[in-house]
């Protein structure tokens, strides 16, 4: 199990400096992907923080993964992905509204997109799925975040999407094999051992000076 509590946040970059990926986002992102992740979710934080978005799992950019939002004073859980459509760009959200009485439970959250074609989450509350208008646009290269929507160095607080809770597994499958499996187990301060074989660790996010990425 994670704990995230806005102080840190963990990643996969889009590259594998030592080449020990043998399924990389590139591949993922450019077909179908589900999502599942087991989590206790801290409302009470999440308001207090005053963000208007935060990233349980999330590529980067126009933000595509499992997200905790308020919408008009509204806690939801929401699945979306961005799209091209008519020359503009749209957000594809399907979410569901959230009981907050419930913000000490466990709950397993599954978000499944199909290619151009829909997106769905399901969660303790139901289940519910919205089409994609126009193209899924490309993410292959967006780094994969846990615990936030993008912390590169150079993004501004507003968007970085810092999440509060507790995480105990995460699954994302692409088209008939997993892309990583953690649960959270075997572990360092840098790293989440990736039970997949692919060797999608999870590392911590420590940049340098100049905002790269110093553990691989």
């Amino acid at each position: 199990m994670i704990t995230l509590n806005d102080k840190g946040c963990w990643l996969i970059a889009n590259y594998s400096r030592n080449m020990v990926s043998t399924y990389r986002i590139q591949e993922l992102v450019n077909n179908d992907i589900t999502i599942e992740v087991k989590c206790k979710i801290n409302w009470k934080k999440i308001i207090e923080s005053k963000q208007d978005f935060s990233g349980i799992v999330c590529f980067n950019g126009a933000h595509f993964g499992i997200l905790c939002k308020i919408y008009d004073g509204t806690p939801v859980i929401s699945a979306e992905v961005w799209s091209k459509h008519n020359d503009e760009q749209i957000c594809n959200d399907a979410f569901v509204e959230i009981d907050t009485d419930t913000n000490d439970e466990w709950r397993t959250i599954t978000l499944e997109y199909k290619k151009n074609t829909k997106i769905s989450i399901s969660t303790t509350e139901g289940s519910v799925e919205k089409e994609i208008k126009g193209t899924t646009i490309d993410y292959s290269n967006s780094y994969l975040w846990v615990g936030c929507c993008d912390n590169h160095k150079n993004t501004p607080n507003e968007f970085r999407g810092n999440w509060y809770g507790q995480i105990k597994s995460l699954k994302i499958t692409g088209v008939g094999k997993k892309f990583l499996d953690y649960d959270f187990k075997k572990k360092t301060r840098y790293k989440i051992y990736d039970k997949s074989g692919n060797g999608n660790h999870l590392i911590s996010k420590y940049l340098n000076d100049k905002g790269h990425v110093i553990v691989y």
